[in-house]
């Protein structure tokens, strides 16, 4: 899970990075946007294209991952 390598990432660094192929030595990404791309990658079908998720998505699952509060739709 991307916490586990990067715990006080942003949704905002995941969102810019993940466009990002630079790797670490040993072959694993550099970012933690690229690292969730290179998960998403790996659970897609060959051949499919991953698309970078849109940052609320990002902030919100961010949140929910932490343990925060989601937020109201009512508010």
């Amino acid at each position: 899970m991307v916490l586990d390598r990067w715990p006080d990432v942003t949704a905002s660094r995941i969102y810019t990075t993940f466009g990002d192929y630079t790797r670490r030595r040993g072959g694993g990404a550099a970012t933690p946007g690229g690292y969730l791309r290179q998960l998403l990658e790996a659970n897609a079908d060959a051949g499919d294209i991953v698309k970078r998720p849109p940052r609320t998505t990002l902030y919100e699952d961010l949140k929910l991952l932490r343990g925060e509060p989601a937020k109201n739709p009512s508010d």
